[in-house]
């Protein structure tokens, strides 16, 4: 997958900008939560409404700034990932222009268009959660940590004991969902095949009144996509709960943890070591790390989504052409008409028979030649030949002299 993001080297300094304006807003957001403590602990719980004024006016500031930085962040990333897509499916389509009639057929029309649109754009997408919601949660996640062992160490071993569960939870929930994304590509591309084939032959399926059947082969198809993503979201549907139940119980320890202290100092006529202010800060930066740890583990999901994605891209990409131009400069060539075919041998690739067999002829300028012949025994692939849609397996066709 990692070889794709060459594609990203142009963009060097916007895909810098994104995470460097990112990282900005996530300070932006821990300097907020502390003005919030100080909010409560000095003004409301103080009584002073000159310091409420002055650390409102204070958080509502570092707030603008902090939209301001996460607003660059977004678009500086958004034209990254839109210019890396862009460039990307400029190469794949050109690949695919270059592809010869066999290796079409071995991906198929429909697989090559879901690889030129849906691939890219799980690509496209990967790219900006790298460049801005990585940084963003995986700030989160560390500063987060940090920053609640300051307030007090007994919140830090909460986390301890909460954080491994979440990750284990994480872990199972990637592990069954990880392989499912290429199985998700992979009936994409049955779905777009079979509208694809009913699209371009629908003359044909009228023809032989066999609206019915291929309605019924749409339905499965369709049906088994259907039936996979139900599977994903019902996984997404039990990780968010999980993780809520989590939040909130770490929550009601930490407000035990603050409750118990407060009334302690209150009893023994002290001040305490953990005022209201420092609790809500504490459950702010709780819920800043599991829905950073949650949302890493999205990223994650998208990392799996994306891998699918590129190793069929790349599929594309390193295939190795059947059909390679030659040097020979058109513009020299004095056009006749003529066409030849010296003892031509054909055979399509994977077939044990050929199709054609020690086939040799002449056709002159001006001549017009009848080709008859059952169907199976080689009219089209005589012409398919002249055109150079496959490579003879021996022999040769020439046009003008010129072997093609």
């Amino acid at each position: 997958m990692f070889k794709l993001f060459k594609y990203l080297k142009k963009y060097w300094f916007l895909a810098l900008l994104a995470p460097l304006f990112m990282i900005g807003e996530v300070a932006l957001d821990m300097i907020i939560t502390k003005q919030m403590q100080l909010l409560i602990d000095e003004g409301i719980q103080a009584k002073d409404l000159e310091a409420i004024k002055i650390i409102g006016f204070t958080m509502l500031s570092f707030v603008l700034c902090g939209v301001v930085c996460g607003f660059l962040s977004g678009v500086f990333a958004n034209i990254a990932s839109s210019k890396y897509a862009n460039d990307l499916r400029q190469d794949l389509y050109s690949k695919i222009m270059q592809l010869s009639y066999n290796q079409t057929d071995k991906f198929s029309t429909a697989s090559l268009i879901t690889r030129v649109t849906k691939d890219v754009t799980v690509m496209q997408t990967f790219v900006t959660q790298i460049t801005r919601f990585f940084i963003r949660q995986f700030g989160m996640f560390f500063l987060g940590i940090y920053f609640t062992i300051r307030i007090d160490i007994r919140f830090g071993i909460i986390l301890l004991i909460a954080l491994p569960i979440e990750l284990v939870i994480m872990l199972i929930f990637m592990k069954k969902a990880f392989p499912m994304f290429t199985v998700y590509q992979n009936r994409v591309d049955a779905l777009n095949r079979v509208v694809h084939e009913n699209l371009t032959g629908a003359r044909v399926v009228k023809a032989f009144n066999k609206e019915e059947y291929e309605d019924k082969r749409f339905q499965e198809t369709n049906e088994k996509l259907v039936g996979l993503a139900l599977t994903i979201n019902k996984m997404f549907a039990l990780v968010i709960p999980l993780f809520m139940i989590i939040v909130y119980a770490i929550q009601l320890a930490i407000y035990a943890i603050g409750g118990t202290t407060i009334f302690a100092a209150y009893e023994a006529g002290t001040s305490p070591d953990i005022t209201v202010g420092k609790i809500t800060q504490g459950t702010t930066y709780i819920m800043m790390i599991c829905f950073s740890l949650m949302q890493l583990g999205m990223v994650f999901v998208s990392f799996a989504r994306a891998s699918a994605s590129a190793k069929r891209i790349n599929e594309v990409l390193d295939s190795k052409l059947e059909i390679e131009d030659g040097n020979l400069d058109i513009n020299t060539i004095n056009e006749k008409g003529k066409v030849e075919f010296r003892n031509v041998t054909f055979a399509y690739p994977g077939a044990s028979v050929n199709v054609l067999d020690g086939i040799s002829f002449v056709i002159n300028k001006g001549e017009t030649v009848a080709i008859v012949g059952a169907t199976g025994s080689g009219k089209t692939t005589l012409v398919n030949l002249i055109t150079r849609f496959y490579d003879v397996t021996s022999g040769e066709v020439l046009v003008d002299g010129h072997n093609v």
